[in-house]
């Protein structure tokens, strides 16, 4: 490793002749035309399952109050992602007709991720002696290799996983960041106070930023961690020794020791509202990560795609599930012997590209409670895995006389993955064909049935769509939820007496169904349905039966708020279509305290005004503020509800001065 010689030019140790920076130029526009062109075959593609639920309030970001709901009103995670969402704002034109509009923007992120992946490693690599020279020349291979990575299509592909781009975009920025800073410090003999107050602010506000876009941003100090003990491993300290090891071990620890806890908190007393028990999910997470690995370095085209829910549960008494621990314990013990001796530059970059990438899934492949796989978890994990491959064939190329061999190999790979990131372009672009073959290779997932149902719904094959449904229904008695998506079908090419009977039937398996996440969207649109006379069979009465025994009797509901708030809103509605003001509030406020949002604490209060409740709808509001935390966003929310509760106060004052 390289004990750096001064920082001031961050370019100082590359070969930076003209034609050497013309060819670094060059080689990453052409990263950059390829990746664009490849996606360019998606469009025509279509929004995907969690759009919807996530991105719904963007029609509503024109006024004020609707700015904020919708920046403020994530639920997908525990901070509410709000830097994610006001990332959408910019496509506030294309919800909800141009999806292609917006993985568009999505791309934009993607490579501008793909530039900061190349600065960053500018750095790491000008740290290591024998990856100076071609240290550039490397970097623009990591950065354009990475962004080409097929693996990464679904992720940008589904509009709302903007979320995973921002966030990784922070990240990035912070790390690269730290890289400069640290060696400038360390080449100026910056004073210790000073580097340490700066190089602390950094990662945090860098951390957080990319928390709030998506929470696992905190692993950002993790990769900090891993920049320090791998690249920076000779630079001078800016304080004693112990106090910088230790600060080190806090980067590298923290999170993982919190996962730790979790972990044995929630497989000890916790309960998962999914399809599988959390202790099958820490079992499934381990063959998961080498299926991440593989799709990484020989990825199957067929195989990759965003509706993945019907994956293999395992259990700790799968053999295969031993066997992959063994793995991941041996890769973590060898990464860390070979940083930690450090005999050769290769087994160093080689450790901290193992660490990185199983350092990545700490948060989202362990045993927290998440759908079981998903491929855009490997955005930033994957950067190890590419860093891995390009040291391994400079050093080959360098070491060995078989430059040819070498370079037709890298070809070959190269080809193969540029073949499967095509295939999944442009099969994601001809939705139809697409909701066929996914739903061909993934035949145990909902949601692989539900968007082929649903394709042809749209193409006019209301009984085909049925009949699928009713099929996967049936194949797995009625637990996954989909009778009630065949239910809504069959409102429109049904007799009453067939709908009748699945209506009965769909009563009847309320308590055994797992995949309540189907119901969200589904059980709203039946609701409107009915109400509207489109479904002759049923009435109102129907779905308010419906809608009260899966709440008093199906238990994973119980558990899945985001999910269950729908139910009470579509109650609140039945009641309000009875007249029956006072339960429509009762429901609203239960549907409120499930999903917490700014516009609907003021329909709340509006309901009690117009029974002439002001004082109800003055203290509801300033209990309702109590559901939103603290941050800058949270008070902004909180001065929309004050500025009406002002207003009713001042109103009910005078309707007492008039009486």
């Amino acid at each position: 490793m390289h004990k750096s010689d001064g920082f001031v030019n961050s370019l100082s140790g590359f070969d930076i002749s003209v034609r050497h920076q013309a060819k670094v130029f060059a080689l990453g526009l052409c990263f950059l035309l390829c990746g664009w062109g490849m996606y360019s075959f998606a469009d025509g593609l279509t929004w995907q399952f969690d759009d919807w639920h996530n991105l719904k309030k963007l029609s509503e970001v024109s006024g004020y109050s609707g700015f904020l709901d919708f920046v403020y009103g994530g639920n997908a995670g525990p901070t509410g992602r709000p830097l994610s969402l006001l990332a959408f704002i910019s496509d506030y034109e294309n919800w909800p007709a141009n999806p292609w509009g917006m993985v568009q923007g999505n791309l934009i992120w993607h490579l501008m991720n793909a530039m900061l992946v190349f600065l960053l490693f500018s750095i790491l690599f000008r740290q290591v002696d024998s990856l100076r020279p071609a240290g550039l020349m490397l970097a623009v291979f990591v950065a354009g290799i990475w962004a080409l990575l097929p693996i990464h299509a679904s992720g940008i592909m589904i509009p709302v996983q903007r979320m995973t781009l921002v966030s990784a975009f922070f990240s990035l920025l912070t790390l690269l960041s730290y890289s400069h800073l640290r060696c400038c410090f360390a080449a100026r003999n910056t004073g210790a106070l000073v580097s340490i107050l700066v190089l602390s602010l950094v990662i945090v506000l860098g951390t957080l930023l990319s928390m709030f876009s998506k929470e696992n941003g905190a692993l950002t100090i993790l990769f900090i961690g891993l920049i320090e003990i791998a690249f920076f491993r000779t630079l001078a300290l800016p304080c004693p020794k112990w106090l910088w090891r230790l600060g080190v071990a806090l980067l590298l620890f923290a999170v993982p020791a919190y996962v730790l806890y979790l972990g044995v908190d929630s497989l000890i007393g916790g309960e998962s509202w999914r399809y599988y028990t959390l202790s099958d999910r820490a079992a499934t997470q381990t063959v998961i990560i080498f299926e991440y690995l593989r799709q990484i370095l020989a990825p199957d085209g067929t195989r990759l795609g965003p509706l993945q829910d019907g994956h293999k549960v395992y259990g700790w008494s799968n053999a295969i599930v031993w066997l992959c621990l063994v793995g991941v314990f041996l890769a973590l013990v060898v990464s860390v012997s070979a940083i930690r001796k450090g005999r050769s530059w290769l087994a160093v970059v080689c450790g901290f590209s193992g660490l990185f990438f199983l350092g990545g899934h700490v948060l989202e492949s362990t045993v927290i409670d998440l759908e079981l796989y998903f491929e855009h978890r490997n955005y930033m994990p994957s950067i190890g895995i590419v860093v891995f491959v390009v040291c391994l064939i400079f050093f080959g190329w360098t070491r060995f006389k078989v430059r040819i061999a070498i370079a037709v190999g890298s070809a070959v790979l190269a080809l193969f993955s540029l073949i499967a990131l095509f295939q999944t372009t442009t099969l994601t672009g001809n939705p139809p064909l697409a909701a066929e073959m996914w739903y061909r290779y993934h035949p145990h997932s909902v949601r692989a049935v539900q968007t082929l149902a649903d394709s042809y719904r749209r193409m006019g094959f209301v009984p085909a769509a049925i009949r699928e449904l009713d099929s996967f229904a049936k194949a797995s008695h009625g637990k996954n939820g989909v009778s009630t998506q065949a239910l809504l079908l069959a409102c429109d090419v049904e007799s009453v007496d067939q709908v009748r009977a699945r209506y009965h039937e769909v009563l009847m398996n309320v308590r055994k169904v797992q995949r309540v996440d189907t119901l969200g969207m589904v059980l709203p649109r039946l609701s409107e349905k009915v109400k509207s006379g489109n479904c002759e069979g049923l009435d109102i009465a129907d779905i308010e039966i419906l809608l009260r025994r899966y709440l008093e009797n199906n238990v994973r509901l119980g558990r899945a708020k985001p999910i269950r708030h729908y139910f009470y809103y579509e109650l609140a509605a039945i009641e309000e279509q009875k007249n029956n003001t006072s339960k429509a509030i009762e429901y609203q406020i239960l549907s409120f305290k499930d999903y917490p949002s700014i516009s609907h604490a003021k329909v709340i209060a509006a309901h009690y005004f117009q029974q002439g409740r002001i004082s109800d709808a003055v203290n509801w509001l300033d209990e309702a503020k109590t559901y939103f935390g603290g941050g800058y966003l949270a008070s902004l929310g909180k001065r929309e509800l004050e500025s009406m509760r002002s207003a009713l106060v001042v109103i009910g004052s005078e309707i007492d001065k008039r009486e």
